[in-house]
């Protein structure tokens, strides 16, 4: 019994550790250098540099 509960307690830390390891890769493209193929090591391919393109300049 005290494995068992042991283990859970394992298991509930584990769980709530990988939130913050997922949240830790998804931090974009840092001054538009792109070190990773999708822009960083969540592939969000955000490329803040490109917001300066809108419906006034582009045809």
């Amino acid at each position: 019994m005290k494995r068992l509960r042991c283990d859970c307690g394992v298991l509930a830390l584990a769980l709530l550790g990988v939130p913050a390891v997922c949240s830790a890769q998804l931090t974009g493209v840092e001054g538009g250098e792109w070190r990773y193929l999708g822009g960083d090591a969540g592939s969000t391919r955000s490329a803040p540099l490109l917001n300066q393109i809108d419906a006034s300049n582009f045809s």
